[in-house]
């Protein structure tokens, strides 16, 4: 199950691939009615030039709450201030206004957290010229650590914008059954690196998946080497390359490699 909950009560069953065109709708739907938040939205949407806004907006500005967030369908999401907080769904939980108010006063601790994927927050750049704790596309791209305090997050809150956005990373997230488990898929599916830590220097990626301008930033980021080989050693990918490649090149098609 996934989906979408008003706070009406109303839910959307929505797949993962159908994301990117459910929440544009909703969105400029309410806005087309209201000009109030039709400002709104113009004031919000000038954060995002990398990936579409409206995810974020029907979370944090419309109140909605996402059911089987990251895949799972034990999990919902519920926007509080620039963050996503990640919950269990109760077990008395109601699709209705009620089950709406259930979710929404759940004191119970959050499993996990993801931030507003707007540009400052992910906080982009194209390469780098020392070692920072972030992560790295296959084109350069780098994120870093700077607004978002653990890699985990930072990745599922790149991931959402990624899914937020195209619709064909849904699906392939849905043809692969992932679930909950994006940190795997940004480093063995999207041939991505994470930049893990200062002391010892180290990356964790598939060494088979490094683009050219991946290498040459790597080469200059003087990663403690045994260390480095001991996470080469252990990496594996579940994922044929050929089938990997041509999902990153597809990747690198997108708007996001503007960002050079």
């Amino acid at each position: 199950m996934c989906g979408f909950l008003d706070k009406s009560g109303n839910f959307f069953e929505v797949a993962i691939s159908s994301i990117p065109a459910f929440t544009q709708e909703q969105c400029l739907q309410k806005c087309q009615s209201n000009p109030r938040l039709e400002k709104l939205f113009y004031l919000f949407s000038q954060k995002y030039q990398t990936f579409a806004p409206y995810y974020d907006f029907l979370i944090h500005k419309l109140g909605f709450i996402h059911l089987g967030i990251l895949g799972d369908d034990t999990l919902y999401g519920i926007g509080k201030f620039n963050q996503i907080l990640i919950k269990k769904i109760p077990k008395d939980f109601q699709f209705n206004k009620l089950g709406y108010e259930m979710l929404y006063n759940n004191n119970e601790k959050e499993v996990a957290m993801v931030s507003t994927y707007d540009d400052k927050n992910l906080d982009f750049q194209f390469g780098i010229e020392q070692y920072m704790e972030g992560v790295l596309f296959s084109n350069g791209v780098f994120s870093s650590l700077k607004n978002i305090p653990s890699h985990q997050s930072l990745i599922q809150s790149i991931l959402t914008g990624f899914i937020a956005t195209y619709s064909f990373i849904g699906k392939d997230i849905e043809d692969l059954k992932i679930v909950n488990h994006f940190y795997n898929y940004f480093t063995e599916r999207m041939g991505g690196v994470i930049l893990a830590s200062m002391n010892p220097r180290y990356g964790i990626y598939d060494k088979n998946l490094l683009s050219d301008v991946q290498k040459i930033i790597l080469e200059s980021l003087n990663f403690d080497p045994k260390f480095d080989l001991s996470v080469r050693n252990e990496f594996s990918n579940p994922y044929p390359l050929n089938n990997n490649i041509e999902f990153i090149n597809r990747l690198n098609r997108c708007k996001y490699k503007a960002l050079k």
